[in-house]
């Protein structure tokens, strides 16, 4: 009984580091590349107060997990509206208007949603944050 006991623990301990250690990480989760979090964007001085600019947001997420995903993106100036996605799209980048302000801080996330099972991977991190500065 001894043996049978030991041979499934080896089992269930085997699996484990094949699931953490050879499939990668056990929950995986969006990473900011740009902007990346607590960025300060120096903007170019042609663009002032209340510009509307388009920005670039980009992301990784591991294709190991699934290659039929889509992502939620949030975007708000206030860490607190982070709750309805602005968009959904099916790439690890999208661009977004935003109305740029001095020294204003800007916040963003992205959630992965597999197609087909309907699960969520969330950032590490609540949110991503950058700040806009103008260049003198």
């Amino acid at each position: 009984m001894k043996k049978v006991c030991f041979w499934i623990l080896c089992f269930f301990v085997l699996f484990g580091l094949y699931g953490c250690i050879i499939r990668g990480n056990a929950n995986p989760a969006p990473q900011a590349i740009s902007p990346y979090n607590g960025e300060v964007r120096h903007m170019d001085p042609v663009y002032k107060q209340d510009d509307l600019y388009t920005l670039n947001f980009n992301w990784t997420f591991p294709t190991t997990i699934s290659t039929n995903l889509q992502y939620e993106f949030y975007y708000s100036d206030a860490s607190s509206n982070l709750v309805i996605p602005v968009k959904t799209v099916y790439s690890r980048s999208t661009s977004h208007q935003i109305n740029l302000s001095e020294g204003k801080t800007y916040y963003w996330k992205v959630i992965a949603v597999d197609k087909n099972t309907g699960k969520k991977y969330l950032p590490t991190a609540y949110s991503w944050k950058f700040t806009i500065e103008f260049k003198k």
